[in-house]
C-alpha cells in the first residue's frame, strides 16, 4: 500500500494509531510500527477490528456513473458505459445512484467474464475509465493499452506511475473532471490515436519477467548487505 500519507493527508490515520499503540521492534503482532509519512511498505486494514474505518471501495463506481450520465447530457451520443464484473456491494449508495441516473439504459452490466471476452471488450471501447480512488498499483490501465484502447484513469497515488504520459487523468473526486476526460477523448480522435499508440510503448515497460528480475536482484542485493 502506498504513499499513506499522499500531499500530507493521513487518510488511514496512522498517526493517531500509532501514538495509541506503537509497536515495539521485536513485537511479532499487534502495535503500529508505520509512521504517516512513510512512502511504502504494508499494512493490513480489517473492517472488523477497525469497525470506525469507512469503506469507501465502492465510491469510483458512484462517481463513474455520475460522470457518464453529465457526458450523455453534455454530448447527446450514443456511447454505452459498459460495466465489467459482478455487482459487489450494490445495495445503497451504489444502487441509489444507478437509479437516479438519466441515461441508466445506457449502462451495462456484464457481470463475470472471461478474460478474452474481457479482452475483446477493451478492444472495442472508445476508451478504458479507471478512476479509482487508490490502487497499491493498477493493472487495467496497461490491460487497456495491450488492447489499443485509450485510458482515462486517476491522477493519484500509484496510477500516474502505471499511466506515464499515456493516459488522460482525472480527478478520481471530482464528477466533472472524470466527465472532461471522457469528453476530451470522445471529441478528438487525434488524441486518442495519440494516447493509444503511446499506450503501447508504455506498455512494453511491464511484464512479469521484469517484475521477476528485479525482485530477484532485489533480493540479491539485500543478500549481501
Amino acid at each position: 500500500v502506498r504513499p499513506y500519507g499522499e500531499n500530507g493527508d493521513d487518510w488511514l490515520g496512522l498517526g493517531s494509531r500509532q501514538a495509541k499503540n506503537p509497536g515495539g521492534a521485536g513485537q511479532k503482532m499487534g502495535g503500529y510500527r508505520i509512521r504517516p509519512n512513510q512512502i511504502a511498505g504494508i499494512v493490513k486494514i480489517s473492517r472488523l477490528t477497525n469497525t470506525a474505518f469507512e469503506d469507501k471501495s465502492s465510491r469510483e463506481g458512484i462517481q463513474e456513473n455520475e460522470a457518464f450520465d453529465l457526458f450523455k447530457s453534455k454530448t447527446r451520443s450514443d456511447v454505452k458505459l459498459v460495466i465489467v464484473g459482478n455487482k459487489k456491494w450494490w445495495k445503497g449508495e451504489i444502487e441509489d445512484t444507478y437509479n437516479a441516473m438519466q441515461y441508466a439504459s445506457d449502462v451495462v452490466f456484464t457481470s463475470r467474464l472471461p478474460l478474452e471476452e474481457v479482452n475483446r471488450i477493451a478492444s472495442a471501447s472508445i476508451a478504458c475509465v479507471f478512476v479509482s480512488l487508490f490502487e497499491g498499483f493498477g493493472i487495467p490501465p496497461l490491460e487497456a493499452f495491450r488492447s489499443h484502447t485509450a485510458a482515462i484513469i486517476s491522477d493519484t497515488t500509484s496510477l500516474p506511475e502505471v499511466g506515464g504520459d499515456a493516459a488522460i487523468y482525472a480527478d478520481p473526486c471530482n464528477v466533472e473532471s472524470i466527465e472532461q476526460a471522457m469528453e476530451n477523448i470522445y471529441d478528438n480522435p487525434t488524441l486518442r490515436k495519440e494516447c493509444i499508440a503511446k499506450g503501447i510503448l508504455q506498455a512494453d515497460k511491464f511484464s512479469w519477467d521484469k517484475t521477476a528480475e528485479k525482485l530477484w536482484n532485489t533480493i540479491m542485493k539485500a543478500m549481501q548487505q
